[in-house]
């Protein structure tokens, strides 16, 4: 089956801002409606199936889906609804986290957050992990009831709607970090994906320690090499590679909200050298330590 590639901005009612909720109801099908059409994308697809049920081909892998079940479909996962469906409907809400301002590192320190949004859409592309995340009828009513508020506040489009919508859509994906529960329908490879999100979650909050990735390996409870190919297909990035972006973003948060030193936020953030620190922070920010903190506070200034 050929896959369509789709663009956000066919989906955007404001240009420049990538936030988008799509409701599908099968019964009442619109324009554009790529339902049964196999696609893909690079931008974040959270798809919360509302009510009914149905199937979804993800990656070649068919997924029973109904009320409550959520899905998160991003990195080029080629997916559609195929047979099966009984009065489907599903809200999607498509955003492009490369360009917005989310608060992805402080995301990163909730395990909930890691398990749904990175290590489970990692893992599920082998297709001896079938996993789902789902929410309880209470929780589907309320966070149903949030979508089509910010489906509103896009609609309308009013003075300030982008900060409207940001703080919508950061507190309906905090919502379903705390009220989802995991269901891998008697798969035992959940046990792999909660080590990983161990790991995972051990890492973003102890950053200042010096971990060996024989270390990590064990809490995975698995060899080394298997561990480092596992980690690299969740993050894009060796372990180590990994723990070093960890830091850098908590000295750039340093740098930019306090009058701590170059040395010393360098040292907060697990940097034993900062000449090593100076080095690794200009690489990743295409800016010296002082030069990043100059040039943020001057935007904050205009």
């Amino acid at each position: 089956m050929n896959s369509k590639k789709l663009s956000i901005n066919i989906f955007l009612k404001h240009p420049g801002f990538p936030v988008a909720v799509v409701p599908v109801n099968v019964d009442e099908p619109s324009e554009p409606d790529y339902t049964f059409v196999s696609h893909f994308h690079d931008f974040q697809e959270l798809a919360v199936i509302a009510s009914g049920a149905g199937v979804q081909r993800i990656n070649g892998v068919d997924y029973p889906v109904s009320a409550g079940d959520v899905f998160l479909l991003q990195g080029k996962d080629e997916h559609c609804f195929i047979s099966g469906i009984d009065s489907l409907c599903v809200y999607n809400i498509l955003y492009d986290q490369d360009n917005l301002p989310l608060p992805l590192g402080l995301f990163h320190k909730i395990g909930s957050y890691n398990m749904i949004f990175r290590v489970e859409p990692a893992l599920r592309k082998n297709q001896n992990f079938i996993s789902r995340i789902h929410l309880d009828m209470p929780v589907l009513t309320a966070l149903i009831r949030q979508i089509k508020i910010l489906q509103t506040v896009l609609d309308d489009g009013r003075e300030g709607f982008e900060v409207e919508s940001l703080t919508l859509l950061t507190t309906l994906i905090l919502n379903i970090c705390r009220n989802c529960t995991a269901d891998a329908g008697g798969n035992g490879r959940t046990v792999l994906a909660e080590r990983m999100n161990k790991v995972i979650s051990q890492m973003e909050k102890n950053f200042t320690h010096h971990y060996s990735v024989a270390e990590l390996a064990r809490i995975m409870h698995t060899s080394p090499r298997n561990f480092t190919r596992l980690f690299h297909k969740v993050s894009g990035c060796s372990p180590i590679e990994y723990l070093l972006k960890i830091r850098l973003r908590h000295a750039a948060e340093i740098l930019t909200s306090s009058d701590m030193s170059c040395s010393a936020a360098a040292w907060q953030s697990g940097f034993n050298d900062s000449n090593y620190f100076s080095r690794k922070f200009s690489e990743q920010f295409g800016l010296s330590p002082r030069e990043y903190r100059k040039y943020n506070r001057e935007s904050l200034r205009k």
